[in-house]
């Protein structure tokens, strides 16, 4: 949440863009999504999630989404069907994010002005790219951490909750305040209520 803007915010200052967004693709649905943009009309962030929900109508988007390779397209107004996501938008660049050699996303950068975009800018964008992966890693490393902490823990009240009900089943009780102290370990130890 921190890296993102930065990222962005950088892609457009030292591109020459008017506006651009970070998409990222969701780990367990696979769907790419708008994750930041910046300088988009509605009708710009509405058109990006219309290309996003299906690729194959956006020619620019689905040769990167194709080839995995970062793509200019020096003029929209060539392009036939549409063009950039902006309505003024002149030149487009699209740029792959990968992380552990899968495609994790993309930038999109947009210009009003013709062929605004040249190979060092790729380059450019490419480095911001490679940064963006590694925050996406980063972030997939903490949530990962903190799922098997949260299922050490739960783990080890379990763990205690057995031992609990074993020393029930010891002692010289009453048969109903044993069940009743199982059925509340279960209930603690697997949810139910």
């Amino acid at each position: 949440d921190d890296i993102l803007p930065v990222i962005m915010e950088e892609a457009i200052q030292l591109s020459a863009a008017t506006c651009g967004a970070i998409v990222l693709r969701d780990i367990e649905s696979g769907v790419l999504r708008l994750e930041i943009h910046e300088g988009y009309s509605e009708e710009g962030t509405d058109r990006i999630h219309a290309a996003l929900q299906s690729p194959a109508t956006h020619s620019a988007l689905a040769e990167v989404l194709r080839t995995d390779r970062s793509s200019i397209v020096p003029d929209v107004t060539a392009m036939t069907g549409e063009g950039g996501f902006e309505a003024d938008t002149r030149a487009l660049m699209i740029v792959p994010i990968f992380y552990a050699e899968t495609l994790t996303g993309v930038i999109f950068l947009e210009s009003v002005e013709s062929d605004a975009f040249d190979q060092e800018a790729v380059g450019f964008v490419e480095s911001l790219s490679a940064q963006t992966a590694i925050a996406v890693g980063n972030k997939q490393r903490y949530d990962e951490q903190v799922r098997q902490r949260d299922l050490l823990s739960r783990r080890a009240d379990q763990l205690a909750m057995v031992l609990e009900v074993s020393r029930a089943l010891r002692s010289d009780r009453p048969l109903d305040e044993i069940l009743e102290e199982i059925a509340y370990a279960v209930e603690e130890t697997v949810g139910f209520n």
